[in-house]
């Protein structure tokens, strides 16, 4: 790579205002951190920042997060927000605008913004595999009809996700895959253990799902699922990692159900890995997803894992994982979690993990490679 040509280059994060935290937001705050020092790349941060931590790591690679929110102290007037966003594209003087979207819909009007802002070269960046209204399925193919004439690549994080965001054939297209830190999420005992003693969770046998309280995750369905868990076996205790607009609705079933003492609402948490370490084991019965990032960093961390049979196979990199169809009841599902959970060796699984990662595509670093590669052949 010829690092003197490209060192100067900047590229602009569109999309990923959780800025680390959360579906695309994450995957796209690892690419850029483990680009390497050819690339300076700044995110654009159109939501509220909750903390400093990862702003600092992107100060680190001397990017920036370009904030409307402190900018603008939290106006929700479209003018406005669109006015910032085009200055911001003017003003940063961007090589590359990456897009990360779920369809082409979200793409195409930012998109729109970064050309008039002078911006040549935009990628589209697609992280999920389908929307949930036949409205949407309008809307997204009549976009897609109009990328070609703005968007210079297209990628995504599985096969499915890419034909979903473009399906056509006049732009290049990629899959870069969902790449994690394994060093990160390797299974450490002396965390295991403190957490679960710092939590009292030490008698308890932790289902763990990390994820937004939303519909496409599915979790009224998971409250029913360890309903039926905690019938064969009152250890089970459900941690819930996230927060979102259902949360609400969540905690009146759990009332309702008289199931405060089995389910956890956690809320957002910066050490995922940690939990993860904590728990047990891993469901995730989402409706639909363009990967499926949560039940990867599970199998990272050593976990049996049961997933829904919507999400793609490409997630699927141990030997501990197991589908599940959407179609079978709650308590089927809760039968067969019990039942295969009881077969697995533990301590067996997570000695076996690293062995299933490390040269994995899913390793970070490789992610990235194939990233900057793209980025190097279109800089030229």
């Amino acid at each position: 790579m010829n690092g003197k040509m490209i060192m100067s280059k900047r590229i602009i994060y569109i999309g990923a205002s959780n800025v680390g935290r959360g579906g695309r937001s994450t995957i796209a705050f690892n690419l850029a951190q483990n680009l390497g020092d050819d690339y300076i790349v700044d995110f654009l941060c159109m939501a509220e920042l909750m903390e400093d931590t990862y702003r600092k790591q992107i100060e680190s690679k001397k990017g920036r997060v370009v904030s409307f929110w402190e900018d603008k102290k939290n106006s929700m007037n479209p003018i406005e927000r669109n006015r910032f966003f085009f200055h911001s594209m003017k003003n940063g003087k961007y090589d590359i605008a990456h897009i990360h979207v779920d369809n082409a819909a979200e793409f195409f009007p930012r998109a729109v913004i970064c050309r008039l802002a002078g911006v040549k070269k935009i990628i589209a960046h697609g992280h999920q595999a389908k929307e949930d209204s036949l409205k949407e399925k309008i809307k997204n193919r009549f976009f897609q009809i109009l990328m070609p004439l703005i968007c210079c690549h297209v990628l995504g994080c599985t096969d499915e996700a890419l034909e979903h965001l473009y399906s056509g054939c006049k732009i290049h297209k990629k899959v870069i895959p969902n790449g994690i830190d394994y060093n990160r999420y390797k299974f450490d005992i002396g965390v295991r253990e403190r957490v679960r003693t710092e939590n009292k969770w030490d008698n308890r046998v932790i289902v763990g799902n990390v994820g937004r309280l939303d519909y496409p995750k599915n979790q009224k369905f998971l409250l029913e699922i360890c309903e039926h868990l905690i019938r064969l076996d009152n250890r089970y205790t459900l941690l819930l990692v996230g927060n979102g607009k259902d949360e609400k609705e969540l905690r009146r079933i759990v009332k309702e159900k008289g199931l405060e003492k089995y389910i956890i609402f956690y809320g957002v948490s910066d050490h995922v890995e940690q939990l993860l370490c904590a728990m047990d084991l891993f469901v995730f019965p989402s409706v639909f997803e363009g990967f499926g990032l949560a039940p990867l960093e599970a199998q990272f961390a050593g976990l049996p894992t049961f997933i829904s049979d919507t999400i793609p196979d490409a997630v699927m990199v141990t030997s501990f994982i197991k589908k599940i169809s959407l179609n079978r009841s709650p308590r089927e599902w809760a039968e067969t979690i019990h039942e295969q959970y009881n077969t697995y060796n533990l301590n067996e699984l997570r000695n076996q993990t690293f062995n299933y990662i490390e040269n994995s595509k899913y390793n970070i670093k490789n992610s990235s490679q194939v990233l900057a590669g793209l980025y190097e052949k279109l800089l030229q």
